[in-house]
């Protein structure tokens, strides 16, 4: 009888290799390196945003009529807004809103469309049919122009603004979920499953599901660029962050009666939207590259 070790050994040497190829593909791509980077630091200084900002009062709203509109200098290395608030303490704030709504948007609407996109791909042509052309439907709209539709009926407000946006992109995910699930129930362990009696639900848990999970990561390390970008979007519309929420496009909304003779005051939100959808994106092409099969083999 084979050893504990040994049982071990086999068990996790295949995984073991897979996982030196992934890092092997991630090294080849300097981009996504350096967009790691930025993003563990943009990361870090969300959870530590309360803490690291050198004006914590200023994330809250306090207000300093005093130093309104000052350039960027040793007291506020990013300058002041139009009430006196230091905008590097804000942006750190920021940060954290952007990134945690992201995170929140992405997650539920990924497993919300992968149960719906599972359940038409391996559940009977008639469910199918309906779940996909409910699908459509929300699909035949541009996401933006939907979920400021949503936003607009639901009120002004950033919690509002997510549930709107938490409405408008699953349809991709439930797409890509059942034409994976289409190909991936042909395959013999999944047809050897089915000859044996096996229940729908368990194959569709056990087997398909687990074996779609790269290309929604791959869908959703995409869509997280996207999703900042929108909420920005929408605050810079009013239909997102309210003041004094300190959010990129909130902030950037507020500066546009000040961009002539206080340029700073837009230009750092904007660098901080452009450098984390940037990361964002080239990171989802690095991981397109690990994950990919046809890319492990080249």
């Amino acid at each position: 009888m084979e050893s504990f070790f040994e049982k071990m050994k086999k068990s996790f040497l295949p995984k073991y290799k897979e996982f030196r190829l992934s890092l092997h593909l991630m090294n080849r791509n300097k981009l996504s390196q350096l967009s790691m980077i930025i993003l563990i630091i943009l990361v870090v200084a969300a959870i530590l945003a309360p803490y690291i900002a050198p004006y914590p009062g200023d994330i809250y709203g306090e207000v300093h009529m005093g130093s309104a509109l000052q350039p960027p200098s040793k007291d506020h290395i990013l300058g002041t807004d139009e009430v006196g608030r230091d905008i590097f303490s804000r942006l750190l704030q920021g940060t954290r809103i952007s990134l945690a709504c992201s995170i929140i948007i992405v997650l539920i609407c990924a497993v919300f469309g992968a149960i719906l996109g599972a359940a038409a791909g391996t559940l009977g042509r008639w469910i199918d049919d309906v779940l996909m052309r409910i699908t459509d439907i929300f699909m035949a709209f541009p996401p933006l122009l939907l979920t400021i539709a949503f936003s607009a009926l639901l009120g002004a407000s950033l919690k509002n603004a997510i549930i709107a946006m938490m409405l408008t992109w699953w349809p991709p995910y439930a797409r890509l979920m059942r034409n994976s699930a289409l190909t991936i129930r042909e395959r013999p362990y999944v047809k050897a499953a089915e000859a044996i009696g096996t229940k729908k639900l368990r194959i569709t848990v056990k087997h398909i599901m687990p074996n779609c999970i790269a290309p929604l990561i791959i869908q959703a390390s995409m869509d997280m660029g996207a999703v900042i970008l929108s909420l920005a979007s929408l605050s810079f519309l009013g239909l997102g962050a309210q003041s004094p929420q300190p959010e990129w496009g909130l902030m950037i909304s507020t500066s546009r009666a000040y961009f002539l003779n206080c340029p700073w005051y837009s230009i750092f939100p904007g660098l901080a939207i452009v450098i984390t959808v940037l990361a964002m994106n080239l990171i989802g092409d690095g991981l397109r590259e690990v994950l990919d099969p046809k890319t492990k083999k080249n």
